[in-house]
């Protein structure tokens, strides 16, 4: 009876040890679907795999979104191995939603980025926010960004980047922006001008004015070209039909070039215009 016993036990083991094999505890495919299915967070309103902020940052980004009717990424990056504008020209080739339907950059894209370890920040854009930011993306970064980041607060930087830039592309600008300023090595202003209106027009003669004598001989050099004038016309060596024929040549060379020289310029403008539309910009900087 014992060893009947032994038996059946070690076939009951056999058993379950198959069952384990055959069938595992866990469902299929558990471990293919613990890795993440968007590792770069090209979906992410915000990519934070730190956990840096807060849900008041994908709030901002959102209502931004909403207002403009953009896409809209804030992404607070770790380690760059490289500058923050290589990891933004990773991102568009391996993010499809990232792109139109022409390969380029979507119209409505928006991507704030900030990596605090390597202590660089950048604004990219779509082509619908081409008039408004190419000037003010790089203000917006200096003197409202930047300054949040240098003090440690990186969920405010953003924040107010994205505020900042909702007022930019409504037509406000960047009211925090300051003009340079210079020290006074820079360059020197006189204090008092080097001459004065006296000095300059003095009628008088002396050193301090302009010469009699020239004054005398400029209206002796005015009459006797008149003069000459007036006896050249009377000999017949010039014509009004010869002087009319000069202007009438003169000013129909000036209205060609005229024509020539806008239509150039139209040209050009337009070319600009939609290469700008097509591609979008951006800038990057550090702190």
């Amino acid at each position: 009876m014992h060893g009947t016993s032994a038996w059946r036990t070690r076939v009951v083991l056999a058993f379950a040890a198959a069952a384990v094999f055959i069938c595992p505890p866990w469902p299929p495919g558990a471990a293919a679907s613990a890795a993440p299915a968007d590792p770069l967070g090209c979906a992410a309103t915000v990519f934070d795999p730190a956990g840096v902020a807060t849900p008041a940052l994908e709030a901002a980004a959102v209502a931004l979104a909403e207002q403009f009717g953009a896409t809209v990424h804030v992404r607070i990056e770790g380690s760059l191995d490289g500058t923050i504008d290589a990891r933004q020209q990773l991102l568009e080739t391996s993010c499809p939603s990232w792109l139109g339907a022409d390969g380029l950059r979507a119209a409505g894209l928006l991507v704030v980025m900030v990596s605090p370890s390597e202590r660089q920040t950048a604004i990219y854009y779509g082509s619908d926010f081409g008039d408004a930011l190419p000037a003010a993306d790089p203000q917006i970064q200096a003197f409202v960004m930047n300054p949040r980041f240098e003090d440690g607060d990186i969920e405010g930087g953003l924040i107010d980047g994205l505020a900042a830039i909702g007022v930019a592309v409504s037509g406000g600008g960047v009211p925090q922006a300051r003009p340079p300023t210079y020290d006074g090595s820079t360059f020197t202003i006189p204090s008092t001008p080097p001459y004065t209106r006296s000095e300059s027009f003095s009628s008088t003669g002396g050193s301090d004015g302009l010469p009699v004598a020239g004054i005398v001989v400029l209206i002796l050099l005015v009459v006797a070209v008149s003069a000459f004038g007036q006896y050249a016309k009377g000999q017949g060596w010039t014509t009004t039909s010869s002087s009319s024929g000069y202007r009438r040549s003169w000013s129909s060379s000036s209205r060609s070039s005229s024509r020539s020289f806008g239509s150039s310029s139209s040209r050009h403008s337009s070319g600009g215009s939609s290469s700008r539309r097509r591609s979008g910009g951006g800038s990057s900087s550090s702190w």
